[in-house]
């Protein structure tokens, strides 16, 4: 027996198999490699560590014991679920698992090992499994012994086990996948483990039950003066509502793909951010690691050229300005922006369509520099355009950080360490710059001249920050779950409320939050929901219209004055459809056509924000009436007036 000194550490070797495979792919070094590893008795070949009863088991029918394994080749996915790496990994360990489906003696599973105290939780751990879809046994090792006992120091770290559960090779990060599929299959053959009898492992994939149609895991969220626009990530879907609601359009077949084509048969895989520009919405395909353009038009989804070129680059948020998209680009650390005209970027020329990288090496850090390729970046997964600057949540430094749109140079606003290498200055801190902290923020959006408004999501709060000041401070909000998205719209915050499955809607002037209430656009009369106090009523009785009419507003104020920064609204109901807009003044003119039957009874209310004094409260006007169409003489507009005396 090898005494301690002489003893081989079976990491090393691993590394060195990995270096010569990458030069020169051979199976016959893996080969080599497991005959020395059976044969030489002085390789340290740590032994599958025994799993505790206070851990807790995934996607299982009873706890899993080490014994379970006896007999087999397994492969173990140490990882975290905020680590874009390891999403990465995912797809490779799926793929192996359908190659080997039939095999009973392969096994994959997951032991998550927290970074954030977040991600620590089980309940944390099961939304990220579902999240994700991952349908292998996942033991939640909340304390990392089992990290520790097998000496894992990054994430993802994949452990392969031979039939007498002892290590056979460690694989550190995501880009060995060839190695690995090779490995598997000579592994599983040199060793002869086709017909060992082994335990059947107890697997039991339960997801939450939900409707087809339901939100599931929503990941961003962004909002204009006529939609709002949803990624439903779990379901692999765009949502488009109007402002009451109402769905407008589902886009993608539901199936994980990358499929173009019409809005049925097209498919995405986790698609995050999204930004309107006219006709067209720009999603981030994450899952596909590509631009993808809907056009609400033609109703096709088409893909951005020369994505591929990026190999892995996660986008997960996007941000439009006149001339560009602005594209945080998490799985390769860094800012990007494609071109939607000819413009110059920082003294560039750039012709239309072409892609300008911004800032970030490509190493993961938090490198603050005034030379933007030179500053490392830590998977950004939020952006916007603060005046001259582009904001971004750097999610893994747990900052939010700035690059200079004049002079190019990135800086920290708040969070985050002094020290570039520290990833794990995280913390639930209000206050001013560095002192700051943060737990893998996920969404930006500009408030007003001076804050923006941020998720921090694994805190499960929105926070305001003054940019100038460097400034944060949390909203009071409560119940939200990881919110991965937000919008804001005038003064109201719409939230990807991700791991609650819905979209939450925060007014800034009431400090009331509210579950925004979906529904089926085809077969709708939904209304606005106005407040029990301040509303008005006005019948209008019965009145004889042309098929083409005006409503026409005219609402006196007197003492009171439209906020116009306030989302501020009118919904027109009648039997079986809505419509609904933002009222941008008191005295609006509306060109609406009646179709369908001769008499119709219809409702129009309006939301106002009206302020007396400096105070600002809700108001609710509802107009009711019926509408006899008569083209020969009916009046050709309506006059909807009401004093606030």
């Amino acid at each position: 027996m090898a005494s301690e000194e002489e003893k081989v550490n079976i990491i090393q070797l691993s590394l060195d198999l990995i270096e010569e495979y990458e030069k020169t792919p051979s199976s016959s070094l893996i080969t080599d490699y497991i005959d020395n590893l059976l044969n030489n008795p002085a390789i340290d070949r740590q032994i599958l560590p025994d799993f505790i009863e206070e851990m807790s088991w995934i996607n299982v029918t009873r706890p899993i014991k080490k014994e379970d394994f006896a007999g087999k080749l397994l492969i173990v996915d140490f990882f975290t679920y905020c680590c874009i790496n390891c999403i990465h990994i995912l797809p490779i360990l799926k793929e192996i698992e359908k190659i080997w489906e039939k095999e009973n003696n392969i096994q994959v599973i997951g032991v998550h090992s927290a970074k954030f105290p977040n991600e620590k939780q089980s309940k944390s751990v099961i939304d990220a499994v579902q999240r994700y879809n991952i349908e292998h046994p996942v033991l939640n090792d909340s304390e990392m012994r089992l990290w520790s006992e097998m000496n894992i120091s990054c994430w993802p770290t994949v452990v392969l086990f031979s039939h007498d559960l002892k290590a056979l090779l460690y694989i550190f990060g995501e880009n060995h996948e060839n190695l690995l599929k090779e490995f598997i299959k000579i592994a599983f053959n040199h060793l002869q483990l086709r017909h060992n009898v082994t335990r059947q492992i107890p697997v039991k994939v339960d997801y939450i039950s939900r409707k087809s149609s339901d939100l599931s895991y929503p990941g961003k969220v962004f909002v204009d003066d006529e939609y709002i626009m949803i990624s439903n990530s779990r379901r692999n879907k765009i949502i488009i509502t109007d402002h009451l609601g109402s769905i407008k359009h589902h886009i993608g077949s539901g199936l994980n793909g990358d499929k173009d084509g019409n809005f049925q048969t097209c498919s995405f895989s986790n698609p995050q951010g999204l930004v309107r520009h006219g006709n067209v919405i720009f999603i981030a395909d994450t899952g596909n690691n590509k631009i993808r353009k809907i056009n609400l038009d033609s109703g096709r989804v088409t893909s951005l050229p020369n994505c591929k070129k990026f190999g892995k680059c996660s986008p997960w948020d996007l941000y439009l300005t006149k001339d560009y998209l602005v594209v945080a680009m998490s799985g390769i650390h860094q800012l990007w922006a494609y071109t939607l005209n000819n413009c110059v970027i920082l003294g560039e020329n750039l012709r239309e369509n072409s892609w300008c990288h911004l800032c970030g090496t490509g190493e993961e850090g938090a490198k603050n520099n005034l030379y933007p390729k030179s500053a490392t970046l830590a998977q950004p997964s939020g952006v916007t355009v603060f005046n001259d600057l582009i904001v971004f949540a750097d999610s893994e430094s747990s900052s939010i950080r700035s690059f200079s749109l004049q002079n190019g140079s990135v800086k920290n606003i708040v969070g985050g360490d002094i020290n570039p290498s520290n990833l794990f200055a995280f913390g639930d801190i209000d206050g001013k710059g560095q002192k700051v902290k943060l737990q893998h923020p996920m969404s930006v959006s500009v408030s007003n001249e001076k804050n923006i408004i941020i998720a921090d999501s694994y805190n499960n709060k929105l926070k305001e920050i003054d940019v100038k000041e460097r400034e944060c401070r949390t909203i009071d909000i409560e119940g939200l779950n990881e919110p991965g998205g937000l919008s804001v719209y005038k003064d109201q915050i719409f939230i990807a409320d991700t791991n609650n499955h819905c979209i939450k809607i925060y007014d800034k002037l009431t400090k009331q939050l509210e579950k925004m209430e979906l529904s089926d656009g085809l077969n709708n009369n939904k209304r606005l929901k106005l407040p029990q106090k301040n509303t008005r009523n006005v019948n209008l009785g019965s009145l004889t219209v042309k098929k083409n009419i005006k409503m026409c507003f005219n609402i006196q104020l007197f003492n009171h004055e439209l906020n116009k920064d306030a989302p501020n609204m009118w919904s027109l109901t009648t039997k079986g459809s809505s419509k609904s807009g933002t009222l941008e003044h008191v005295q609006q003119e509306l060109n609406i056509r009646l179709d369908g039957e001769d008499k119709i009874d219809f409702e129009m209310d309006t939301l106002l924000y009206l302020c007396h004094e400096g105070a600002c409260e809700l108001y609710g006007l509802s107009f009711t009436g019926t509408l006899n169409v008569l083209e020969e003489t009916g009046r050709d507009s309506i006059d909807l007036h009401y004093s606030f005396a």
